[in-house]
């Protein structure tokens, strides 16, 4: 599952997933091709040590240097009272690191936790910024993303800290534009007011208990930073039904637009926002704030 495709430095491709055996081993592969995705090698391992890690779909990143960024959450295993098992929604953060185009791996030294007594920080996103920090922003169970800052290329991390960016416990999906400094955010945007309705709209934050098939995780919106994720422009909103769910978005640039897939189901797939899959392919002119 999780799927993220990377070309590879030597003109092959790379084809990044995670392999779920059980709660005590899920861990992220990487299988490389050299006739356009017809054939894959055998997989290569890039974490050693058994355990429940998260790497969600389109995250790996190759920084300007050519180290491949693969940001994780690492959960631990939970023995239930009926015999089962299941795994603990608290995690930690980890970086792997590759410096000769994945074909060996390291764990970085810093990892990254929650700063506060209950709360949630997991499936990380990372993106370099054009000032050469990376920049990662984490989904919470606190109503907004979290942050954290690395600016040796991943080795080392700061604390996390929460943003204005306001959503439910779903991941956001972040790039840079190519040939731009600006940064285009993917996700659900829960601020008490709703630009993407109007400057004057006023709306209320989505309901505690969200229809089944959402999990809250509406609507989908898109907005631009211009001064390296600290603030985020006017909203574009691409999806808003309150029985449906959006997210797990996959974001791709070509040269005059932007393709996004992402989960899109609800109420008539039985209520799972995974059972469906839509593309969107929007012009790059389109995006507000983008000149």
């Amino acid at each position: 599952m999780s799927v993220s495709l990377l070309p590879l430095q030597d003109g092959g491709l790379g084809l990044f997933y995670v392999k779920k055996q059980s709660f005590r081993d899920c861990r992220p592969l990487l299988r490389r091709s050299y006739d356009q995705g017809r054939t894959w090698s055998e997989p290569v391992t890039i974490i050693a040590t058994p355990g429940y890690y998260t790497l969600n779909n389109d995250r790996v990143i190759r920084l300007h240097s050519g180290r491949l960024v693969v940001p994780v959450s690492l959960h631990r295993t939970l023995c239930l009272r009926n015999g089962g098992e299941d795994i603990q929604g608290h995690c930690v953060n980890l970086f792997y690191l590759s410096d000769d185009d994945g074909h060996t791996w390291r764990e970085a030294p810093d990892w990254v936790v929650a700063t506060l007594s209950g709360l949630l920080v997991e499936e990380p996103g990372v993106v370099e910024l054009s000032d050469g920090r990376i920049l990662c922003l984490m989904r919470s169970n606190y109503g907004q993303q979290w942050a954290t800052w690395s600016s040796d290329a991943g080795e080392h991390w700061s604390p996390s800290v929460p943003t204005t960016i306001m959503g439910p416990c779903a991941p956001v999906t972040v790039k840079r534009i190519p040939g731009t400094d600006h940064l285009l955010l993917a996700w659900n945007d829960h601020a008490r007011t709703a630009p993407w309705r109007g400057a004057a709209a006023k709306a209320p934050l989505p309901p505690l208990n969200p229809l089944p098939g959402s999990a809250g995780r509406t609507p989908l919106v898109l907005a631009i930073s211009r001064d390296q994720g600290l603030t985020w422009g006017p909203r574009l909103c691409l999806e808003d039904s309150p029985d449906h769910g959006f997210a797990y978005i996959a974001m791709h640039f070509t040269t005059e637009a932007v393709l996004l897939a992402y989960s899109a189901g609800g109420i008539e797939t039985g209520g799972s926002l995974l059972n469906r899959l839509r593309i969107r392919r929007l012009s790059l002119a389109a995006l507000p704030g983008v000149n």
